[in-house]
């Protein structure tokens, strides 16, 4: 086999396993999720963005390693057994064709039943439009991050006083600046240790009202969810193929959840963020580049209501006092992805 036809070969496998991957993966994991009856938004979030840096690894493992070395190295894999499993509901003659086959897989199913020059055409095209995306991210990644860059060069430190001690102090741990900028209009946290005002919103928010805001985009940072959205953005390029803008949906609005009902381990009032939020949300909302490392207060505001909803829910108990009950189904659930992660 010459060398284009095993890069052809490696492609078309890659292809079909990231996408039996991600399926198989993503409803087992639901499946976890609403078995254990998870509430915690971080946990739900955390193990969703194991799905999405799981498509990344698999590549490096399946593709740059041999087959029999892959196995050695995972053999609790179970996605040859599922791709058998996929052949068996196949018509009788492709059922066939892959079992008679020293090494049954789809992809060889596809090679051996689909014209060369039809499979060559869509691979290269794979390729090409791979290339593209991901230079188009990168492009807009550049583009975002220096204008991101030339606000915070801008921007002037933000004089108002933090009143609540603990915000305080791991506003101080974390080393996070906090900026006015006039090119703003929403607050956000940006890359890993700032965070972003409006000018005019700094004067309209009450004193609970921005604290509240500060406390929930510092556990943006905290948490790393400005870097994380950035992985996402570049991985749904490459791996544009896969339909995962529902998916990395889901993890964002999970996130903002996260940091949302952290507020109350500050002993913040969550009305205080909920009416920051609506005035927020008044003012319109836009980021020219939105592909940059940041967490936005307001990104969507179709997702608005389900967040006020969460909020002004009562959370206090089961954030500040949560039985072990909870613990140990959380527990349970973050060790089932792991083994997800590992045997698929």
């Amino acid at each position: 086999m010459s060398d284009s036809s095993l890069i052809l070969a490696h492609l078309l496998h890659l292809v079909v396993s990231s996408i039996l991957v991600f399926f198989a993966v993503a409803l087992l994991m639901e499946g976890c999720l609403f078995i254990f009856r998870i509430k915690s938004p971080r946990i739900r979030a955390t193990c969703r963005s194991l799905l999405i840096l799981k498509l990344p690894l698999d590549m490096f493992l399946r593709h740059l390693f041999p087959k029999e070395a892959f196995i050695n190295f995972n053999p609790f894999s179970c996605m040859q057994y599922l791709e058998k499993f996929i052949i068996n509901l196949l018509p009788a003659h492709l059922k066939g064709s892959a079992l008679a086959t020293a090494d049954p897989s789809l992809a060889n199913l596809m090679a051996t039943h689909i014209p060369s020059l039809w499979l060559k055409t869509f691979l290269i095209g794979i390729i090409l439009i791979s290339a593209f995306l991901f230079g188009r991210v990168v492009l807009r990644l550049f583009k975002s991050t220096h204008y991101l860059n030339t606000i915070c060069r801008s921007a002037q430190p933000c004089l108002r006083t933090i009143t609540n001690e603990q915000l305080r102090n791991a506003l101080k741990k974390s080393r996070v600046s906090i900026l006015m900028s006039a090119d703003v209009s929403t607050p956000f946290a940006a890359k890993r240790h700032t965070i972003l005002f409006p000018n005019g919103l700094v004067k309209e928010l009450s004193q609970d009202e921005f604290e509240a805001v500060v406390a929930h985009e510092l556990e943006h940072l905290r948490w790393c969810d400005p870097m994380a959205r950035l992985v996402n953005s570049i991985l749904t390029s490459l791996f544009w193929w896969i339909p995962m803008q529902r998916w990395i949906k889901k993890l964002e609005e999970e996130q903002e959840q996260a940091s949302d009902l952290s507020i109350i381990n500050y002993r913040l009032d969550h009305h205080a963020l909920a009416t920051a939020l609506v005035k927020t949300a008044s003012k319109g909302v836009h980021v020219k580049y939105p592909v940059a490392a940041l967490c936005r207060l307001v990104s969507q505001k179709s997702l608005l209501f389900r967040r006020l909803k969460t909020i002004l829910e009562d959370n206090s108990a089961y954030l500040l006092n949560r039985p072990l009950p909870p613990r140990i189904l959380e527990s349970a659930l973050v060790s089932s992805s792991l083994i997800l992660f590992w045997i698929c």
